[in-house]
């Protein structure tokens, strides 16, 4: 594969898709790890690549515990050192913090006063998660900062 492009082989075991080449595999979703130095992007950079691997993948969304943990788990792994971008972010609404992929906020793992709140409506805030605190806390910070970032996909989704 090249910089940015991935190969889309799917395969079929006992009836049921898997992952892409190169992302990773969980519950009903596959992942794509961009946490090379030379990757990092700003969130809405990050977005677009995300959208641009396949037509449905965006910045990943956290739905669960179990699914925080394994992404925390993954970016331990892969030795992160740095907070990775997640798809949370309040650029429509400044303080109304809203899933990219337009998914029902039902998990948050904020840090100690996160999100800032009594913002002058200035600014837009998106989310991070910092594989350095103990259970990977979210944190809210400027879109604009360069940063790694996962991509999320529902298996069966448009390849």
């Amino acid at each position: 594969t090249t910089k940015d492009n991935v190969s889309f082989i799917v395969a079929f075991v006992l009836g049921r898709n898997i992952c892409p080449i190169n992302w990773r595999y969980f519950g009903d979703f596959c992942y794509k790890f961009n946490v090379h130095r030379a990757r990092y992007k700003s969130w809405r950079e990050s977005e677009r690549v995300c959208k641009s691997y396949i037509s449905s993948s965006e910045l990943i969304s956290v739905a669960s515990e179990e699914e925080q943990r394994f992404l925390l788990e993954q970016l331990r792994e892969m030795r992160v050192v740095h907070p990775v971008w997640l798809g949370l972010n309040d650029r429509k609404v400044p303080g109304a913090y809203t899933w990219s992929d337009g998914s029902v906020v039902k998990y948050r793992n904020w840090e100690v006063n996160q999100p800032p709140t009594g913002t002058s409506g200035h600014f837009s805030y998106c989310t991070v998660i910092d594989p350095r605190t103990v259970n990977g806390t979210w944190s809210s910070t400027s879109c604009y900062r360069l940063r790694g970032y996962v991509c999320k996909i529902k298996l069966g989704g448009k390849q």
